[in-house]
């Protein structure tokens, strides 16, 4: 798979994977995967024994020049990315999952609260 990136972005590229399968990854400074090989990454085999998806690696290169298309190589739906960011060598926080459901109780004890203190609607 290939991302284009008609614009362009320079300084780097990131994101968190999780791969039952090992990948790799070129930045190009043209469109559809042509032109020079700005960066790539290969991206290891990650999978853990109790879960296939829930080892999330950073990653991350850095490169000279003005990329416009990312080639997803290798790993055809065994590869999972997130967080994607261009122009960045180090990707954004993913959440810690205790701290998700952590948020969700939070809300849901809000929104309890919240429908507990509404008024009935007065009888006509």
């Amino acid at each position: 798979m290939t991302i284009d990136v008609a614009a362009g972005f320079d300084t780097g590229f990131s994101f968190y994977y999780a791969s039952n399968s090992s990948a790799f990854i070129n930045v190009y400074d043209g469109l559809g995967g042509t032109g020079n090989v700005l960066a790539s990454l290969s991206l290891a085999n990650n999978f853990s024994n109790n879960c296939s998806y829930c080892v999330w690696d950073p990653i991350g290169v850095s490169f000279a020049g003005t990329a416009k298309s990312i080639d997803f190589g290798g790993g055809a739906n065994f590869v999972a990315y997130d967080d994607i960011t261009f122009g960045s060598k180090t990707p954004g926080q993913l959440p810690e999952p205790g701290s998700v459901e952590l948020m969700m109780i939070a809300g849901l004890g809000m929104l309890a609260s919240a429908l507990r203190r509404r008024k009935p609607a007065s009888a006509a």
